[in-house]
């Protein structure tokens, strides 16, 4: 999912449905095309507060989630 995505997921999906029970969370597989050494906890906790992200934001880097 590109950053560019998660208003929407936000603001259309997440608010409307969570108080239905929807739980969203969003995972950072650690590396994107912008960052090709890969992202750390902070960069992630830094674009979800600039995107105004209010759901749970995760790294993966070892590719674990699947």
């Amino acid at each position: 999912m590109c950053g560019q995505e998660f208003p929407g997921l936000e603001n259309d999906i997440y608010q409307a449905y969570k108080g239905k029970g929807l739980t969203v969370v969003g995972i950072n597989p650690g590396w994107s095309p912008t960052s090709p050494k890969g992202d750390d906890l902070m960069a992630i906790q830094r674009f979800a507060d600039q995107g105004h992200v209010t759901f749970p934001v995760g790294l993966d880097n070892g590719n674990s989630y699947q």
